[in-house]
């Protein structure tokens, strides 16, 4: 599981909740799936945050997830999927680690999907800009 906080300038959100937090959503899960932590599209979550001061940056990405080996590969291949999306759009991503053991969750029904390659997460998500 993985929260990502999404910050953006209000002027954003319209397109924020039509498609962009979805295709963070995809390609993050792509990128954060790992023989040691699986990722699914319905294991990462996503958040909206208002960014006030935003300057020369469009997105800004806070992944909140236990923490994995590599995550500069793991960054450096969710901005490059996001600019083969959205080439016109600036993105800027860092990690927040926790332990494993200092989170807790509601209990519920356990969702049954599968993880998701980045070549998929990215046509996926053009196809969700043409809809939105």
């Amino acid at each position: 599981m993985a929260l990502i906080k999404i910050f953006t300038k209000q002027e954003n959100y319209n397109e924020l909740k039509s498609h962009v937090a979805n295709s963070v959503k995809l390609v993050a899960a792509a990128a954060l799936n790992t023989p040691e932590i699986s990722t699914t599209p319905d294991s990462v979550r996503t958040v909206y945050v208002e960014g006030i001061n935003l300057v020369d940056i469009d997105f800004i990405l806070e992944v909140i997830a236990v923490e994995r080996s590599d995550q500069q590969r793991i960054s450096d291949d969710i901005i490059i999927a996001l600019n083969q999306i959205y080439p016109e759009e600036l993105f800027s991503i860092y990690f927040n680690n926790i332990s494993e053991s200092s989170m807790a969750n509601t209990p519920r029904v356990d969702i049954e999907s599968e993880s998701i390659s980045m070549k998929d997460a990215v046509e996926l998500a053009k196809k969700g800009i043409k809809n939105a």
